[in-house]
């Protein structure tokens, strides 16, 4: 799978080239060919284990009263002439980050729902959409939400997830994404899509960090 980003359509990573995957998701690969680049990137680790991995360890984070549950598996409406079901799942757990002495505690909560549908085929496509749901670096966690997102055995034609951060000092933070497929359309494409130019130089990520979660924190 091969998905094109530019400038003025990736807010995240404000750069012009594509994504690839040939292996389902499993690894991917950021292709920059204005630098003729390319960096294999972490779909799992999630950006405290990121920051934790830079910090070397000085960073020091601790989950307890973690839950994740299935609210609701129903038949959804039709999308784009497609027949669809419905899964909404809930997600909480509470963080306590130390660096350098200094305490910051903070709550998640999280509302997701998907719509999808089993009408379009695509393995590498609907894999790898299942693995953008990162790790939270607490493995029990981890664990359940990737048994929710197993429920999802087809392609996401909608999800909304609704996140909300409430820190130690009662500020509430709450971030909405909406992802959306409008069309979809099948063809051929040529094997050249999907490789990489053998002259490009390839740049190793931060070293991932296996799990946050102190061997004290409470498990859920």
């Amino acid at each position: 799978m091969r998905i094109e980003t530019s400038s003025d359509t990736s807010d995240v990573m404000n750069v012009t080239g594509f994504l690839l995957t040939r292996d389902g998701g499993k690894t991917m690969h950021m292709v920059t060919p204005d630098t003729r680049a390319c960096m294999r990137g972490n779909t799992e680790q999630h950006p405290a284990a990121r920051l934790a991995g830079m910090t070397h360890g000085v960073l020091n984070v601790t989950f307890t009263n973690a839950t994740a549950e299935t609210l609701a598996a129903e038949i959804g409406p039709l999308l784009i002439n497609n027949s669809t079901t419905h899964h909404r799942f809930r997600t909480y757990y509470q963080t306590e980050m130390n660096m350098f002495g200094q305490v910051a505690s903070n709550s998640v909560l999280t509302l997701e729902d998907v719509w999808w549908t089993s009408n379009v085929t695509g393995s590498a496509l609907s894999h790898w959409i299942r693995m953008q749901i990162p790790a939270v670096g607490h493995a029990p966690l981890d664990a359940l939400i990737r048994a929710q997102q197993e429920q999802i055995q087809g392609l996401p034609l909608k999800r909304i997830v609704v996140s909300t951060q409430t820190g130690a000092n009662g500020h509430v933070q709450v971030s909405t994404t909406t992802t959306e497929v409008t069309a979809v359309h099948e063809g051929t494409l040529g094997a050249a899509t999907f490789e990489i130019p053998p002259d490009y130089q390839f740049i190793e990520p931060p070293p991932a960090l296996p799990d946050l979660a102190s061997d004290s924190a409470p498990q859920p």
